[in-house]
């Protein structure tokens, strides 16, 4: 693997850690978890009927995704879904009674989605101003290991005005430095990422905007996704 392409990928990757949609809650999963009860659902539900429009602007390139929620099993009684593009962009995320966390990605083109190991949370209770959260999660592929730090926290609760409408949002800002190495050269390197994400009530994630910085390249990359339709 190019270290190079290696790390820009995973620039990338820091950014949308989180990264998540809906429009309206789909119906609840058989498990002993209700994500029909859960506050957290008002910010990050799932309704697999809609498709998910984004625009995404990486640097100097823009382009559209398409992404659908569908059922990925369940563990210890946490139900688990995939928000999937159906083709090479996939997210795995466990819900449960306290917090939404991310557990697996597709990356560098490999089909099956990877998964992270420790702590990862996208949102987490309670949802108030000043709740903060530690990130500390390990991510083995099998060519690489990535080890990401840092925390999440709600700043504001605020009006966040995007395509797709005006929602009441929970502002979370996330500074993460994740710690990349290569199996078989042990070569290392170094990406920090801080984003913000408004959670729109009834929607999910409505707005991106962040910068990481790759250590390697000495350069920054930025990247905003803002949510411009719901359909059916």
């Amino acid at each position: 693997m190019n270290l190079k392409n290696a790390l820009y990928g995973f620039a990338v990757i820091a950014f949308v850690l989180n990264f998540t949609i809906s429009c309206t809650r789909g119906t609840s999963p058989r498990s002993g978890f209700s994500m029909e009860t859960s506050p957290l659902m008002e910010y990050f539900p799932v309704n697999p009927q809609v498709s998910y429009v984004y625009k995404v602007d990486l640097e100097d390139q823009s382009h559209e995704r398409t992404l659908k929620w569908r059922p990925a099993g369940e563990k210890r009684e946490s139900p688990i879904y995939a928000l999937t593009d159906g083709k090479d962009f996939t997210k795995v995320y466990e819900f449960s009674a306290d917090s939404v966390t991310l557990r697996g990605i597709t990356l560098f083109e490999e089909v099956t989605p990877q998964l992270y190991q420790g702590v990862n949370p996208c949102l987490r209770l309670p949802l108030k101003v000043g709740n903060k959260w530690e990130i500390d999660a390990l991510l083995k592929t099998p060519a690489t290991v990535i080890h990401q730090t840092g925390w999440g926290r709600i700043v504001r609760n605020e009006k966040i005005e995007v395509q797709a409408g005006t929602f009441d949002a929970i502002k979370v800002l996330f500074n993460v430095t994740s710690e990349y190495r290569v199996k078989n050269t042990d070569e290392k390197s170094y990406v920090t990422a801080q984003f913000a994400i408004w959670y729109g009530k009834g929607v999910g994630m409505a707005l991106q905007k962040g910068a990481a910085f790759i250590e390697k390249e000495s350069r920054t990359v930025t990247l905003n996704q803002e949510l411009i339709q719901c359909k059916m």
